[in-house]
């Protein structure tokens, strides 16, 4: 559960009755403790809970509303999201922030945690010298200025009408241990000038395409890069923001 300048996360042991866990957000943050507590994702790797979740509203800006005055942005506090981990989900531990270096960021939103099966990893080839392939991958929702600045000066007050033509996209972020990080990468560019925020994936069985079924090879899976009797399908929440040109 998450919300406010801080949230716990629940066990359900009876369906009816949640019992509140330890906070998770931990000390060990440079530049301290994050603003807010927010959009929580969780997924379960080599015996360990590793949790994701929204920081700040606004890039380096310690505020609870969505209205991003940048006079008061903390000097050196970058755009970022939260981790933590957890064998149990009532002790948490190895809470820190996750630096996400896109010059520019607005804000970033909503990381969701997804693991990669070992095709999906392959495909976007070893993350460091020694061979590590990618074990999981968070997908955040990034905004920019419209204009293409790399000032934060530049950035929408908010995220109605003043937010204009900026608009959220949805980056991907890997790791193969959990403490190094890829940069962001634009995972998909949303239509029709559209902001998306809140993207979730999921794998699902794929029907054959008539081509395909004529015995014509399948086409690849956007997410592994190979074929596949699956595909990975993403589906996110469209906002106009401010942009009259948005249908």
């Amino acid at each position: 559960l998450g919300g406010g300048p801080g949230a716990f996360v629940p066990l359900a042991g009876d369906p009816l009755v949640f019992t509140p866990g330890r906070d998770a957000r931990g000390a060990a943050w440079a530049g301290g403790e994050p603003t807010v507590f927010r959009d929580p994702s969780v997924a379960f790797h080599d015996g360990w809970f590793h949790l994701v979740f929204t920081a700040e509203l606004c890039a380096g800006l310690p505020t609870l509303a969505f209205h991003c005055d940048r006079r008061q942005r903390r000097d050196g506090l970058p755009a970022r999201f939260g981790y933590a981990r957890s064998r149990d989900l009532l002790s948490w531990s190895d809470s820190r922030p996750v630096t996400v270096p896109l010059p520019g960021a607005c804000n970033v939103w909503a990381p969701e945690i997804y693991l990669l099966t070992r095709a999906e990893a392959a495909s976007r080839g070893p993350l460091s010298s020694d061979g590590r392939l990618a074990v999981a991958m968070v997908v955040v929702s990034i905004s920019t200025p419209a204009s293409g600045s790399e000032e934060l000066s530049d950035c929408p007050w908010d995220f109605g009408p003043s937010a204009g033509a900026s608009r959220h996209r949805p980056y991907q972020m890997l790791t193969s241990d959990f403490e190094r990080w890829t940069p962001p990468a634009l995972l998909f560019e949303p239509l029709y000038a559209e902001s998306a925020i809140d993207a979730l994936l999921f794998r699902a069985p794929h029907p054959p395409n008539k081509s395909e079924a004529r015995g014509a090879p399948p086409r690849p899976d956007p997410l592994s890069g190979g074929p596949g009797a699956e595909r990975t399908y993403v589906v996110y929440k469209s906002e106009k923001n401010g942009d009259p040109s948005s249908p």
